[in-house]
């Protein structure tokens, strides 16, 4: 046993030092985030001696609430800063209570996740449930004053008699133990206490800004005509299917459209086309210890509200510290990030940083740019700093918006700004719900995806939406918050706060350097592309948008099948390829049990499979897929190999020799089948239809 000096008293703390005992804690995993850096800013070496933050998302709970003790606040108002009650849609809380979780909230994010916590500072002992509740928490009081709290009923063998008081401990609720007094606090005594001890009401009405309040700034959104959008479509990588089988829906639905679960495209490491850096990361979901909570069912406890801003000093309460702009929704529209921009209010300096850099330039030296750009807006005041990539022309190219927003908030993490500076994106690359989730996953505070919604305006004006515009942009906007909170739901988090920075992602195909930079803390096992390679991906989106050579510009969008199976020679290549070899065998050896049952043997169903999987093969690389598509030539195999079957019922040699010449003629009788329904799909569909 350790002991450790708290205020006037002395503890007995296990080994390490802690205040808490934990069932689980989920949420921000593996996180170096704003909270570990603020820390970092009020600590010097000469405080804590040697700091020894650790990474585990418990051992920084631990230590955040040790750091607030030691800084005069009590154990149980720590708890309350750090796990608030779902506080945000509860009708019930009283107006004391719901202005403290809103004061603090502006300064920290609540720690989310599936947790029961039993903690102490050697005069009370108290516990904790995560607001959604996630974890099962029962206590009793027996008559000799005995207090047994446990996930489980029947832990101890109690007599029934014995016990004066039991219950449950609910979600987002205190139990508290005085033991210098003897006395059980309840939830609302505790809470009430602390929420009465500042007028938090006053401070809030007095110093924080929402955005829905701002006035409209006496200028123009910037539009642009319907070539130059074409453009920015092929030099941000858009592609049919995003706009009609993702964005159209969204628009028009308001939901993330249904889709399948698996993917059986190419990984972006491994694929021919240029992915967009979004596809390199994979979302990492609950395991067994973090079950997933229903976002739809369970709404009350979930919060999309960001602050933008400078992060006020949690350890003394000052009004100024609420002084932030709420935002309700981060994903943001044209009209909102200029009110923003514009915003003339005390305590707020907005800069807006370009992320363009000359063609041809090494991407490293952009990123070294922005960061120098950066640290000069920070030094001239700005608290809100808005990462733009408008103005894309032929000699300038954007910094992919996600690699934007990782390098700076991890560069501002190494250099202690991070809580001095909010990051909001205006970019024209993100359409798709994972691309919205990873860049809220690494930093960025909200954002303006001002091409695809001048898409979803596109989609009106030319009858694929008949819907008014506003609205149409509206349900695009809500349908990427919903999908984002079903994400982050499925990590038992339940609030889009909690969610930012957390990085709760795999990357998969970018080298170790890129990643120990731009993206540290990323769990990565397999390595790949460097920065010169995702800056020649971004030179090639830029090549067809704007051809060096002036040989043209082709507007319409690829149709690269990520969504849907497509054909034509720029498709990507789905898995139904290894269908067409497995199948190709399985049918072809049971065309063959089927009409000559009585002649099977090992050697002859080895030849049926090996030329059903040749078949396959070349069904799948043959021009037949530009004209019927390769899925129907996985049928032909059989009826190919019945087709032939009196061919090789003609063949007179036996033995090995005889069942591979029959194979052969099978095959070859098959592969005219396939050809003959090639040339009938060639009647109904025109080569290469992208339909």
């Amino acid at each position: 046993m350790n002991s450790k000096r708290v205020g006037s008293r002395t503890i007995a703390l296990s080994e390490p030092p802690s205040v808490l005992s934990f069932a689980n804690i989920g949420g921000k995993l593996e996180s170096a985030g704003p909270l570990s850096s603020y820390f970092d800013e009020l600590c010097s070496d000469s405080f804590f001696g040697e700091k020894t933050w650790e990474k585990g998302e418990s051992a920084m709970l631990d230590n955040t609430l040790e750091f607030l003790m030691m800084n005069g606040i009590e154990l149980p108002q720590a708890v309350m800063m750090t796990i608030p009650e779902p506080w945000a849609n509860d009708r019930k809380i009283s107006r004391e209570k719901r202005d403290f979780y809103h004061y603090y909230a502006t300064m920290m994010e609540p720690w989310d996740g599936p947790a029961a916590i039993v903690f102490s500072d050697g005069d009370s002992v108290g516990a904790v449930l995560d607001r959604n509740g996630l974890r099962p928490c029962r206590w009793y009081v027996t008559d000799d004053d005995y207090l047994i709290l446990s996930s489980e009923v029947g832990v101890l063998e109690l007599p029934p008699e014995t016990i004066v008081r039991k219950s449950r401990l609910q979600p987002g609720k205190m139990l508290l133990v005085d033991t210098v007094k003897g006395q059980l606090v309840n939830d609302d005594a505790i809470k009430q206490k602390y929420a009465r001890q500042q007028p938090y009401g006053e401070w809030l009405d007095a110093h924080l800004v929402y955005l829905k309040d701002l006035a409209i700034p006496n200028k123009r959104v910037e539009k642009y005509s319907q070539e130059w959008r074409d453009r920015l479509y092929k030099a941000f990588g858009y592609t049919y299917g995003e706009v009609k089988d993702s964005v159209l829906p969204m628009a028009r639905d308001g939901a993330e459209p249904t889709a399948a679960m698996g993917v059986d495209t190419p990984l972006a490491v491994l694929s021919e086309a240029h992915q967009p850096l979004f596809n390199y990361f994979k979302q990492l979901f609950a395991q067994v210890t973090n079950p997933p909570i229903d976002a739809i069912r369970e709404e009350i406890v979930t919060d999309t509200t960001v602050y933008a801003g400078a992060s006020g000093n949690l350890l003394r309460e000052d009004p100024e510290n609420c002084t932030v702009l709420q935002i309700r929704n981060p994903i943001l529209t044209s009209v909102d990030l200029m009110k923003i921009r514009y915003m003339n209010r005390p305590g707020f300096h907005v800069e807006t940083i370009s992320l363009l850099y000359y063609k041809s330039t090494p991407l490293e030296y952009a990123m070294d740019r922005l960061f120098v750009t950066c640290d000069r807006a920070y030094r001239g005041g700005a608290n809100i700093l808005i990462l733009s990539d408008r103005g894309v022309d032929e000699n300038h190219v954007a910094i992919p918006s996600l690699l934007a927003v990782s390098a700076l908030q991890q560069y501002l993490v190494r250099t202690k700004k991070r809580t001095a500076v909010s990051l909001i994106l205006e970019s024209a690359e993100p359409r798709d719900i994972h691309h919205f989730a990873t860049l809220l996953g690494y930093g960025a505070q909200a954002i303006n995806p001002y091409l695809a919604q001048e898409c979803v305006e596109e989609l009106v004006s030319i009858g694929l939406l008949d819907k008014d515009p506003g609205a149409a942009i509206d349900d695009y906007n809500n349908a990427i918050l919903h999908g984002i909170i079903k994400i982050a739901s499925k990590m038992g988090i339940s609030t889009i706060q909690s969610y930012q920075s957390a990085q709760i992602f795999e990357c998969v195909g970018i080298n170790r350097g890129v990643i120990d930079k731009y993206f540290t803390n990323t769990i990565s096992r397999v390595e790949g592309v460097g920065l010169d390679e995702i800056g020649e991906g971004v030179e090639w989106n830029h090549n067809q948008a704007f051809e060096p050579l002036g040989l043209g510009f082709e507007p319409r969008l690829d149709s690269v099948g990520s969504h849907k199976l497509r054909s034509g020679p720029d498709k990507e290549d789905h898995m139904d390829y290894l269908n067409a070899f497995l199948c190709g065998g399985i049918f072809c050896a049971i065309g063959q049990i089927l009409i000559d049952r009585t002649q099977l043997t090992p050697a002859r169903i080895t030849c049926y499979v090996v030329a059903g999987v040749i078949l396959g093969g070349l069904g799948w690389y043959q021009p037949i897929v530009d004209w019927g598509g390769a899925g129907a030539t996985v049928p032909l195999t059989g009826f190919g190999f019945a087709l032939a079957n009196g061919v090789k019922k003609a063949v007179a040699a036996k033995g090995w020799l005889g069942v591979f010449t029959g194979g052969l003629t099978a095959t070859a009788g098959g592969i005219a089948a396939a050809v003959v329904f090639g040339v009938l799909m060639a009647a109904i569909f025109k080569p290469g239809d992208k339909r």
